[in-house]
């Protein structure tokens, strides 16, 4: 039992380089490797920094919590900060911009406004579909990560700002400026966080370069938000990601500020499409290997009635469950987002699953080793097999909560992952619908590259046409039977009547992280109103004001099952 922090084991660190050499060049398989030796909390040195390494999935959710841990800007958020600015990665918790865009932009991914960027979405894999055709009737070879990033790029460009980055024009289009700046940038950036600091300050060509296509970034931005609002969209006209930013006010009249709008435009930009093209390219990497989960998507996509070349309805992408579980899966298999930094902000004492307790001192930084939690054996039975099954519902409710956390966990998980989830999972039905993927070099090994997100290396695949099977054809496997199957329809307050006396006052609460649990909240209280409620309030929980005053409600009447038993 391990009772102080100088207690965690570790490798020994380099007089000068640290643990360097332990980490890189695999850093993924090396963060694995050590995780394996030395345990689920391990010590690194690591860019000067004193760093905690965490793996364990109870130890995972108390630091998420922003408990005695938070988000502060450290190591590669630093350098991320000068790409995003204030935006909503690359600020503390604490910080007065985070606590305003983050309860601010939370209704522009509610499931509300998921449904409202459905169409759109598919108007955006229309354009790649006919690119995907050129190529295949010319039987040229893709970089199938090329293509996903402009896909993702090009899709919030349009939902997020109303901005055509024209990505998508034909196979032989130039890249856009800013699309080139971005990719630049950002692979610079991950350069430079494992730079001396002075060195970034060297008037080399790299650093010149930097500094020029961030500004283009900028001046991008910049045109975009002038032009919008001097040319503001009808009334009736559907509301994007950057109307929210224009248009969002607290309670306290407090507003973004346009230099906040710039950054959090970038960083939805920047973080919004790394995640979704680096999971696309790699569940298309995995399908190639494993025909055999292709062919069932395939059968899910045929029996719920979606044609090529269509936009199928929300509905029927609601019947594909499966491919749900195929996305879960390559998001666990390749973990888009390696690591996130926490800091220490209590002197506090973490427990792992395994009973070990080890102290953690103010001010130490840590980090929870996603891509390791992902392949932990005691988690994930044979972690290196690709297997969606894995993600039944009945194998999920059996999981820990944190033995999967592609976007992180906690307040400070990824706002904008289910727009994330949508867009690569209606991609995949209609690419799949449309066509076959396979590796151009099947002996070939593919690499990694970390670039914000992970990133396949020359992922060259050929396009062919896809053999769909024909409806309810063969039998679905029995791990995801049941979920398929359309939920039984009620009748709900349709065969209800208004009470005949008078009824209590009703409150309905809810939290504020992405926006679904107000948008149910009110749904509930439409419904409570309908049935004869008429005082009715929704608020949220840090507004109520039993929580205010430090009061917990309490039902006199309740008695405890002892009562009952006299």
């Amino acid at each position: 039992m391990s009772s102080q922090s100088d207690e965690i084991p570790g490798p020994k660190p380099h007089i000068l380089l640290g643990n360097v050499k332990d980490v890189i060049p695999d850093v993924i398989g090396n963060y694995r490797r050590l995780h394996d030796e030395y345990g689920p909390v391990m010590r690194l040195y690591l860019g000067g920094h004193d760093l905690v390494s965490i793996c364990d999935p109870d130890v995972i959710k108390f630091i998420t919590g922003e408990g005695d841990f938070t988000k502060e800007i450290y190591s590669v958020y630093e350098d991320l900060a000068i790409l995003s600015g204030r935006g909503l990665v690359t600020t503390a918790t604490k910080d007065p911009d985070w606590i305003l865009a983050h309860k601010l932009l939370m209704p522009a991914f509610s499931a509300r406004a998921m449904k409202a960027y459905h169409d759109t979405m598919g108007k955006c894999i229309l354009d790649l579909l006919k690119i995907m055709e050129s190529c295949q009737k010319d039987d040229e070879p893709i970089d199938m990560s090329r293509w996903m990033i402009s896909l993702a790029l090009e899709s919030i460009g349009v939902i997020g700002f109303g901005y055509n980055f024209n990505l998508l024009d034909d196979k032989d289009s130039e890249r856009h400026p800013f699309s080139v700046a971005l990719n630049y940038v950002q692979s610079m950036i991950m350069k430079r966080t494992n730079s001396v600091t002075w060195t970034k300050w060297l008037q080399t060509t790299a650093n010149v370069r930097f500094r020029r296509d961030l500004a283009t970034l900028r001046d991008t931005v910049d045109d975009v938000l002038k032009q919008r609002r001097l040319n503001p969209p009808s009334e009736d006209a559907r509301r994007d990601l950057l109307d929210f930013m224009l248009a969002a006010e607290s309670k306290d009249g407090e507003k973004l500020d346009d230099n906040l709008i710039r950054d959090e435009i970038i960083t939805f930009l920047s973080a919004g499409h790394n995640t979704t093209s680096s999971f696309l390219s790699w569940t298309f990497f995995e399908l190639a290997r494993n025909p055999d989960v292709e062919q069932k998507i395939l059968q899910e996509i045929v029996n719920a009635g979606i044609k090529p070349g269509e936009i199928p309805s929300t509905e029927q992408v609601a019947k594909c469950k499966y491919i749900d579980m195929v996305i879960k899966e390559s998001l666990r298999f390749h973990s888009p987002i390696p690591l996130v930094l926490k800091y220490c902000q209590h002197d506090c004492t973490i427990k792992t699953s395994e009973g070990k307790e080890y102290e953690i001192k103010r001010g130490q930084l840590t980090q929870v080793q996603i891509s390791a939690v992902h392949k932990d054996p005691k988690l994930w039975k044979n972690p290196n097999v690709f297997d969606p099954e894995r993600f039944s519902p009945e194998k999920e409710a059996e999981r820990h909560p944190c033995a999967w956390i592609p976007f992180s966990d906690g307040p400070r998980a990824c706002i904008g992952r289910q727009f994330s989830l949508q867009e690569g999972k209606l991609a995949l039905i209609m690419l799949l619908c449309k066509f076959r993927f396979r590796l151009l070099d099947e002996t070939k090994e593919i690499g990694y590259q970390i670039i914000v997100s992970l990133k396949p290396v020359d992922l060259i695949m050929k396009v062919l046409p896809a053999e769909l099977p024909s409806p309810n054809a063969g039998s679905e496997s029995s791990s995801h039977q049941d979920a398929t199957k359309p939920p039984v329809k009620t009748e709900g307050n349709e065969v209800l009547e208004h009470a005949k006396f008078p009824l209590p006052p009703v409150t309905f609460l809810y939290g504020t992280q992405t926006g679904t649990s107000e948008e149910y909240a009110r749904k509930l209280s439409g419904q409570a109103r309908e049935f004869g409620f008429t005082d009715v309030t929704v608020a949220e929980l840090d507004d109520w004001e039993v929580i205010k005053n430090g009061s917990v409600p309490v039902n006199k009447e309740q008695r405890s099952p002892s009562d009952e038993a006299g």
